[in-house]
């Protein structure tokens, strides 16, 4: 696929860590305008965005660090330096930023079901768009596969099954789903 959207130089641009940020801002911009529509003030709901966005970073971390210590021993520097040792983990990131946004919604007397009605879509299609990321960066890769559908992953000899394409599919018709019976 493309690991490496852009090389200028020792510089590389992954398509991993585009379209991760592409996904935040798809869930800001998201959740932003249906806590409009639950007429929630818009600097409580930007408070909540920033909180949760920055907990949902730590806590992605400090996840991906609890269950690969592997990863770092010897040097514990290391957990601070993504960019040498990389790595995040999806539910650390989703339990600690959305339950961080709880409990600020509590305090900001905020209704924690206006919450979750705005992280549900807004996180299945932040989801998508980070799945194309890990689609392109090859980050999940499937087993082999003769079928059609099948993808030549980089650095893999044999066609493979395109998990992510059939995660996108899955989370479309859920999200399509959701919009129609609301």
């Amino acid at each position: 696929m493309y690991p490496i959207l852009i090389s200028i130089g020792p510089f590389h641009l992954a398509s991993s860590s585009v379209f991760l940020v592409l996904a935040w801002c798809f869930f800001s911009f998201t959740f932003w305008r249906l806590m409009r529509e639950y007429a929630v003030e818009e600097e409580k709901a930007f408070d909540l965005m920033f909180y949760g966005s920055l907990l949902a970073i730590l806590g992605a971390r400090a996840f991906y660090v609890l269950f690969s210590p592997q990863e770092f021993m010897g040097d514990w520097l290391r957990i601070l330096t993504v960019w040498v040792t990389p790595g995040l983990s999806f539910y650390g990131g989703l339990f600690v930023g959305l339950g961080a946004m709880l409990l600020l919604a509590k305090r900001k007397r905020v209704r924690m079901g206006a919450i979750l009605d705005a992280s549900a879509p807004a996180l299945t299609g932040a989801i998508i768009v980070g799945k194309i990321g890990s689609f392109l960066g090859a980050s999940e890769v499937g087993i082999r596969s003769n079928l059609p559908l099948a993808t030549m992953y980089a650095g893999y000899a044999d066609l493979r099954h395109p998990v992510q394409l059939y995660e996108i599919g899955v989370l479309l018709v859920m999200l399509i789903g959701a919009m129609v019976l609301e």
